[in-house]
């Protein structure tokens, strides 16, 4: 039994540059959406992707057997406080004001470990629903958790994209969560590019197809382009084969 995955990126239909980025390695898999303008918000998320990956090599391997969840957790927060320190670092050689959205996913046996900061997401479908896995850090989603806005109002209110948390901060705070998995289960990781264009039906309708992964990612950003396209969009799709092989001798 298997993992099957694949990754898509796509500048989309108004922005010159595309500043998402994804790591897809079956060890680990993330996607950024940077900002900071040009020149800056590509530069901020291909930073935190290298810094992670790099890091998540570097760090001491996982105990032999089955790893637990603290160590997990543990190895991924510290890898991206390191990308956030390397994104601080690169924005005061002269790129103020850059930063990162950043949502991992580490692989192990049958679970998977998610570390998350900013509005990119990551998503379950399972038995034919989607459910969303992470909580967006923007002004729009507090507000809604506030009581202060309805899900169907923070969909086009003007704010939406204003993140309250992000990487290339002198101070972060990471989303950490763990989650057991089944067989035909499908990870879905993607940039706010696919989510403020789609609505979660329509995303659940797409994996849904019996297709394989490279497809559906295909299908979700050419949706997602189809509905305007107004931001970059980046897609991976994990898809849950069999049961999943302990990463212990990663280094």
């Amino acid at each position: 039994m298997k993992l099957r995955y694949a990754a898509f990126t796509d500048v989309g239909r108004v922005r010159e540059i595309n500043e998402d980025g994804y790591l897809a390695t079956g060890k680990i898999f993330a996607v950024a959406d940077g900002m900071g303008g040009h020149q800056a918000g590509e530069v901020a998320s291909a930073i935190a992707l290298k810094s992670l990956e790099k890091s998540l090599k570097e760090l001491p391997c996982l105990p032999a057997g089955r790893p637990s969840r603290m160590d997990v957790e543990k190895r991924i927060k510290t890898s991206i406080r390191r990308a956030n320190l390397a994104i601080m670092k690169e924005a005061h050689s002269g790129r103020s004001g850059m930063g990162t959205t950043i949502t991992v996913v580490v692989p192990t046996r049958n679970r998977i470990h998610i570390g998350h900061v900013g509005d990119s997401r990551a998503y379950l479908f399972r038995d034919g629903k989607l459910q969303r896995l992470t909580e967006d850090h923007s002004l729009v989603a507090q507000m809604v958790r506030d009581g202060r806005l309805n899900p169907w109002e923070a969909e086009i209110h003007p704010l939406r994209s204003v993140l309250t948390r992000a990487l290339g901060t002198p101070s972060v705070e990471i989303d950490l969560s763990s989650i057991e998995l089944r067989l035909k289960d499908k990870i879905l990781l993607c940039t706010d590019g696919l989510t403020s264009m789609l609505k979660e039906k329509e995303i659940g309708k797409i994996l849904s197809e019996n297709l394989d992964p490279q497809t559906i990612c295909q299908k979700l950003v050419e949706a997602a382009n189809d509905r305007g396209g107004i931001d970059n969009v980046t897609v991976i799709l994990i898809e849950i084969s069999g049961t999943l092989k302990d990463t212990r001798e990663e280094s």
